[in-house]
């Protein structure tokens, strides 16, 4: 499924020869990791080293680990760069972008059937590089697809888990390709139907604008319960993107914002759902990856961004 666009990949990086690598790939990923460590070694790497921790994304880069270990570079496999720099904090960074084939003739049979005549397209990192020939080829089932970019993601149509700005549109549909529900969700801002397509197991799903106001209504109480908390639990990533991207930001504003109450300051690396439960706060919000928000945490929980929607859809 990915093993061409991940070996096309590796072969093209440059200045491999006498680097201590520090390997990064996401879970999914990991039966291909023998095969990258031996062509890292044939391109003549002094040492290649595997991180197996999670890995849920480029704000997610090992850098503590590689300097612990003394490696110059790390190759992180399977997303667009989140952190523009090239190097960071001395250890040099390389990007691998990971792209799945799949049969665009799934998609366009959903559209016809669901009778999407007018969509904005997006989709994650894997599956964007069609999105082209997917616009022409529904165009000749008289199916009009914008594609929108943006500054922040390289490819038209590519949404994060934390950046949907390309979903943006005055078309009436969003129609977006991949698997999982990590970046679908996020989709949700918009208030419009959603045509979610997964080309790998061939399943459609069209989420309605109900099922979609079902999930504000929800937020519209924990942004109530966060109100009337008298202690909140600030979350911090120290993933070192989300750090700076979600939280180094906007510290100020979330104190003066919560100035009246009581507020415990929560940094981990890996945020445990379950471990939240036993925090002696009544809420939290959530400066760490704004796609932690879900039912799964018993206290009321939102993300900065998501709590400042509310309140301005409120006001």
């Amino acid at each position: 499924m990915y093993e061409k666009s991940i070996l096309e990949g590796i072969e093209k990086l440059e200045n491999i020869k006498g680097k201590k690598i520090l390997l990064q790939l996401p879970e999914g990923l990991w039966i291909y990791a023998d095969k990258i460590i031996n062509i890292l070694y044939q391109q003549g790497a002094s040492e290649v080293i595997w991180y197996k921790g999670k890995t849920y994304g480029a704000c997610d880069l090992p850098i503590e680990e590689a300097k612990r270990i003394n490696a110059n570079l790390v190759i992180h496999i399977a997303h667009s760069p989140f952190l523009k720099e090239k190097t960071i904090e001395g250890i040099n960074i390389e990007y691998i972008e990971v792209f799945a084939d799949y049969d665009i003739n799934f998609i366009i049979e959903e559209l016809v059937k669901h009778k999407i005549e007018r969509t904005v397209l997006v989709g994650h990192l894997p599956f964007v590089h069609k999105f082209p020939e997917i616009v022409k080829k529904a165009k000749n089932q008289n199916i009009h697809i914008q594609l929108h970019s943006n500054n922040f993601l390289p490819y038209p149509g590519q949404i994060l888990g934390c950046h949907v700005a390309n979903a943006a549109s005055s078309l009436p549909h969003i129609t977006y390709i991949g698997d999982g529900k990590f970046h679908l969700k996020g989709l949700y801002v918009f208030k419009k139907p959603i045509l979610a397509l997964n080309p790998f197991s061939q399943e459609s799903r069209l989420i309605s604008i109900k099922e979609i106001e079902k999930e504000e209504k929800k937020k519209i109480m924990r942004f109530t319960a966060i109100t009337n908390a008298q202690s909140l639990g600030i979350i911090i990533s120290s993933k070192l993107g989300q750090y700076k991207a979600f939280a180094e930001p906007v510290k100020k504003a979330v104190e003066k914002e919560f100035k009246n109450k009581k507020l415990t300051w929560i940094i981990e690396n890996e945020i445990n759902k379950q471990d939240l439960d036993y925090l002696q706060v009544e809420a939290f919000i959530n400066l760490a990856c704004p796609r932690i928000e879900d039912d799964e945490i018993k206290k009321p929980l939102l993300s900065w961004k998501t709590y400042l929607e509310v309140k301005a859809h409120l006001s």
